[in-house]
């Protein structure tokens, strides 16, 4: 009886290494089951979110993780990796520190929401415009961020360089930050007024 059970708990324990060996992979499967965090490559998304906040985002990761919970969110609210555009400043978040990233190109980029020769598009699919090599729309956009008006927070000049941005997206206090018009069509996508760092805007969310 006791060679029975111990040869019956050996066979079972045999059986569970081997399903082990069988689904190597399986706990990153789980982790991801539809490769909802993996890299959109070179055609991406962004989107502005749906609710809005005042200046005070918690810095860079604090605004990346709005992003991936709003509602707005092309890939379900919470899923995806996701950054918000928005220039911070050193050793956080830029993009570039010359005019249009010309002197050090991409070598600029500082955890910079965009990547470089990629294109971006609208969640529809309308294209946006496709960046250059420092990962900037440094030639223009087809068509607007979006077809909805929204203020959104950007802390850009119209260059590229970082503008006002509410002590780092950290104080709703402050004086000014900088915002862009979706709609637009120009630099004033990301560079259109400076409205107190208590009043409520969007952000523009970049997959990664």
């Amino acid at each position: 009886m006791i060679y029975m059970c111990l040869r019956r708990c050996a066979l079972a324990f045999t059986a569970i290494l081997l399903a082990g060996c069988a689904n190597i992979g399986l706990l990153d499967q789980l982790e991801d089951p539809a490769g909802a965090n993996r890299s959109c490559g070179a055609d991406c998304r962004i989107f502005v979110t749906q609710a809005n906040f005042n200046a005070n985002l918690g810095g860079a990761p604090g605004a990346d993780q709005k992003c991936k919970q709003d509602f707005n969110n092309p890939r379900g609210p919470g899923v995806g990796p996701w950054k918000a555009m928005l220039a911070v400043g050193a050793p956080s978040r830029l993009a570039c520190t010359s005019t249009n990233c010309t002197v050090g190109g991409a070598g600029e980029n500082i955890d910079w929401a965009m990547k470089g020769n990629t294109t971006y598009r609208r969640p529809d699919g309308t294209l946006i415009g496709v960046t250059n090599g420092s990962g900037i729309f440094a030639s223009g956009i087809s068509n607007s961020i979006s077809s909805t008006l929204f203020n959104v927070w950007t802390g850009l000049n119209s260059n590229w360089q970082i503008n006002t941005n509410c002590n780092g997206w950290a104080d709703s206090t402050a004086a000014a930050g900088t915002t862009g018009t979706s709609t637009s069509l120009s630099d004033t996508a990301i560079n259109a007024s400076q409205p107190g760092c208590g009043s409520g805007n969007h952000l523009y969310c970049v997959e990664q």
